[in-house]
């Protein structure tokens, strides 16, 4: 090789193994960095696959649950409107049966109060019904002097007794006065539908010529004082079918009935008389049966035959020593004594 040659030729250069090595690893790495970029890109991409997979599987999977959600949701929605209808039935069911209840308790209360003023009714029927059964009467003549009287005695309460007044078949009132035309006699009815009766009272001073009493039932009497006082036209008295048992007092019960002639007594209960006083005095009495009465309980008999004449008084034979003492005080009456 010629030095011109050599001089073109620049000088041949030692290689570099290291440069070699460095072009390479320089190449290496550039493989590698390209290989890491190209991995890191396809890491990229595969973490945002990766990624986007999961957020689809997140996003799937907040689907499932709000289906779920809703589901369960829906379902308690259901459960709950469900339940809502139970306790709407359980409600209308609770309300029909109070209702129920309130109605047949109010059934129950009209009922019982229809059956209480039924009850009530009947028993006022009855008890009216059997009030108005007559229990006895009282038939009365009466002397009609030809101007307004009084039927019976105005001093008389007949409120405490239960009666009814009738002159010829027509009631009349208690107090009414009797005014007629005619100067005759006229009849008049009292019609008994008590218990007892007090008739103390009652005819005095009227205006009766007689009076028959009778009673079916046994009627109690109250008292028997002044019953006929002062009736100046009664002429006969009968009394029949009443209890008189308890009777204490018939003091004045015919006084100064002078007209009367003819009493039938005999009926007369008098276990409990005791009160005799004037009982006959100044009447007109043919004759006076006293054979059922007995005398021994008599406390009180003052002036009993006052003012009689003509007239027989019939004693129980048991009484016979009474005889004497009669006689000396009314020596114008004869007694006997039968048994």
């Amino acid at each position: 090789m010629s030095r011109y040659e050599c001089m073109a030729c620049p000088p041949e250069k030692e290689f570099d193994d290291s440069l070699i090595i460095d072009s390479n690893d320089y190449k290496i790495k550039l493989d590698y960095d390209d290989f890491e970029t190209k991995n890191s890109e396809k890491d990229k991409k595969n973490l945002e696959e990766k990624k986007l997979e999961e957020k689809c599987k997140q996003e799937i999977e907040n689907i499932e649950k709000d289906k779920e959600i809703k589901s369960d949701k829906a379902y308690n929605e259901e459960e709950k409107e469900e339940n809502n209808y139970k306790v709407g039935e359980e409600y209308e069911e609770l309300l029909y049966s109070n209702t129920s209840k309130e109605i047949k308790k109010l059934y129950i209360i009209f009922f019982l109060s229809g059956l209480i003023i039924i009850s009530l009714i009947l028993f006022f029927e009855i008890f009216d019904f059997f009030a108005k059964i007559q229990k006895g009467s009282i038939e009365c003549t009466y002397f009609y002097p030809g101007n307004e009287i009084n039927i019976l005695n105005p001093n008389y309460n007949y409120e405490n007794d239960t009666l009814q007044i009738f002159i010829n078949d027509e009631e009349i009132s208690k107090t009414e006065k009797y005014k007629s035309n005619s100067t005759d006699s006229f009849n008049v009815t009292i019609k008994l539908f008590t218990d007892s009766i007090d008739l103390s009272n009652m005819f005095t001073s009227q205006n009766v010529k007689s009076v028959i009493m009778r009673s079916q039932n046994s009627i109690k009497i109250k008292n028997m004082t002044n019953v006929f006082e002062n009736c100046t036209f009664l002429e006969y008295f009968e009394i029949d079918g009443f209890d008189s048992s308890q009777v204490k007092s018939m003091s004045n019960l015919f006084y100064n009935a002078t007209n009367l002639k003819k009493v039938n007594i005999n009926s007369l209960e008098i276990s409990s008389l005791e009160d005799m006083d004037y009982m006959f005095a100044y009447t007109n009495l043919t004759e006076i049966n006293l054979t059922k009465f007995d005398v021994d309980k008599i406390l009180k008999a003052k002036d009993i035959f006052k003012d009689i004449n003509g007239s027989k008084v019939f004693f129980n034979k048991t009484y016979e020593n009474l005889k004497e003492n009669l006689t000396k005080i009314y020596p114008n009456i004869s007694f006997e004594f039968q048994v």
